[in-house]
């Protein structure tokens, strides 16, 4: 084999195998398209700022309320393969109940068709929960499970907080003033926003919630059935005798040197 395709095929070799190992590693990207672990966010800080959130309530107490946000997962984040949420993480501004049990929340994860709309929202996943006063002015993570693809939907997260008066309890998410790179939105049927809208748009416009999702892109197929690179065979070189004319032995044995 000649050097120049001895080099070639050790090159190809060491491709396959370096390809095999980032995508048995769960990370690839190929071109604008993201694979293997991904966080979503929109916020640029996770600063909870006290009593800076929408929320409805009647004074001592809140209402039905439900924080959302939208994530466009091929446009935003270069996600075009199937996408599995595993988490969500959202900040918890307030949290106070009577009887220091602990509150009802729900965590709800929808593929958006559309504007976001109650009617353009299919439930993909749902995990309920209980928070604890102490958890007021930090992170909590819920795991949470839901798939959807990118090339047919977006990916909705709602917070749902039940109607606390009964109870005695108050909710409010956490939010800050940052930057965000798309709005956060609010629904409280209670205070007369029974459809999904940006919290700008309610009179809250500071209202920036603090929340994030964690998730796996699923790797793109290859092709069904790839063709193997072979090297060609290069034609053999006749030697060529040039000046005095040797013996016959001495001829062969210089072309068999030039063939190593």
């Amino acid at each position: 084999m000649r050097v120049a395709q001895r080099e070639e095929l050790l090159s190809l070799r060491s491709l396959a195998r370096v390809v095999s190992a980032v995508v048995a590693a769960g990370c690839l990207t190929v071109g604008t398209s993201t694979a293997g672990a991904v966080t979503l966010s929109q916020s640029s800080s996770n600063t909870i700022t006290s009593l800076n959130s929408a929320v409805c309530n009647s004074g001592a107490y809140t209402t039905e309320n439900s924080w959302y946000r939208f994530f466009d997962l091929n446009g935003d984040h270069g996600i075009t393969t199937s996408f599995t949420v595993s988490s969500v993480t959202f900040g918890i501004d307030t949290a106070n109940d009577a009887g220091g049990l602990g509150q009802p929340l729900s965590v709800r994860l929808y593929a958006l068709s559309g504007a976001p709309a109650l009617a353009n929202l299919t439930l993909i996943g749902s995990q309920s929960i209980t928070v604890m006063d102490s958890e007021s002015g930090s992170l909590r993570t819920v795991p949470v499970s839901g798939t959807l693809d990118p090339a047919t939907a977006d990916l909705g997260v709602e917070v749902f907080a039940p109607d606390g008066v009964a109870s005695n309890n108050y909710f409010s998410i956490g939010s800050n003033a940052s930057a965000e790179t798309r709005p956060s939105y609010f629904r409280s049927p209670p205070c007369a926003q029974p459809e999904i809208t940006t919290a700008a748009a309610a009179g809250v416009p500071n209202h920036r919630m603090v929340l994030s999702v964690d998730g796996d892109a699923a790797v793109a197929p290859g092709p069904a059935n790839p063709t193997p690179v072979q090297p060609q065979p290069q034609p053999k070189k006749k030697c060529k005798k040039k000046g005095k004319r040797r013996p016959a032995a001495a001829a062969k044995k210089k072309c068999k040197r030039k063939k190593r």
